[in-house]
C-alpha cells in the first residue's frame, strides 16, 4: 500500500467514524405539529450577488433552501414566495467551527502527492506529527408561526466537513443534514 493511500484510509476512516457520530443534537417540538399547515416562506429573501455575499455563501444557501423545500413538499407544505403571506415562517443558521485531529495513522516520513495554489500535483514530505482541519457545520432550522411569535418546531445537526470545504462538500454536508433533521418525525 503506498504512502498516500495510507493517508487516505486514515482519513476516511477517521471522517466515517466521526460522520457516523453525529445524530441530530436537539430537537424541540415534533414535525407532526406541522401537519396543520399548508404553506410556509422564509424569514428573508434568498440571498443576491451584490457583492457583499461570496459564491460560497450564495450557493449555501440556494442548496439549503432547494433540500428544505424539497422536505417540507414531502409534508405538503407549499413554498410561498418571501414577499407573500404563509401560515408559516422559517429561518437557518449555520455555523462553521474549525476542529483539529491529530493521531491519524500517517508513515513516517514519506511524500504525498497535494495541489498548489494553482492547482499543479505537487509532491510533499508527510509530517508524521501534522493536524488535520476539518470545519464542523451545525445547521439550525426553526419553524414558526407567520408572526414569528411562537417556535413549533427546532431542530439542530452538524456535519464534519474539509477546512476549505469545496463546494461539491458543502452540497452533499448541507443535504444529509437537512435529511437528518426532517427524518426525526
Amino acid at each position: 500500500m503506498t504512502v498516500f493511500s495510507r493517508l487516505f484510509c486514515a482519513l476516511t476512516l477517521l471522517l466515517l467514524t466521526a460522520c457516523g457520530q453525529t445524530p441530530v443534537n436537539q430537537v424541540q417540538g415534533s414535525l407532526e405539529r406541522l401537519s396543520g399547515f399548508d404553506s410556509y416562506r422564509w424569514g428573508w429573501p434568498p440571498l443576491a450577488s451584490t457583492g457583499r455575499h461570496d459564491a460560497d455563501l450564495l450557493l449555501q444557501d440556494r442548496i439549503l433552501r432547494e433540500a428544505v423545500a424539497w422536505q417540507m413538499s414531502s409534508l405538503n407544505i407549499q413554498r410561498q414566495p418571501y414577499d407573500q403571506s404563509a401560515q408559516l415562517t422559517l429561518d437557518y443558521k449555520i455555523l462553521f467551527s474549525p476542529e483539529q485531529y491529530a493521531d491519524l495513522v500517517q508513515p513516517e516520513g514519506g511524500w504525498v502527492w497535494k495541489r498548489d495554489s494553482e492547482g499543479k500535483l505537487q509532491r510533499n514530505r508527510v509530517d508524521p506529527d501534522a493536524k488535520v482541519t476539518l470545519d464542523r457545520a451545525t445547521l439550525q432550522l426553526s419553524v414558526y408561526n407567520s408572526d414569528k411569535s411562537q417556535v413549533l418546531w427546532e431542530a439542530e445537526t452538524s456535519e464534519l466537513v474539509g477546512h476549505d470545504h469545496p463546494p461539491q462538500e458543502m452540497v452533499k454536508a448541507i443535504e444529509k443534514m437537512v435529511a437528518r433533521l426532517f427524518k426525526q418525525r
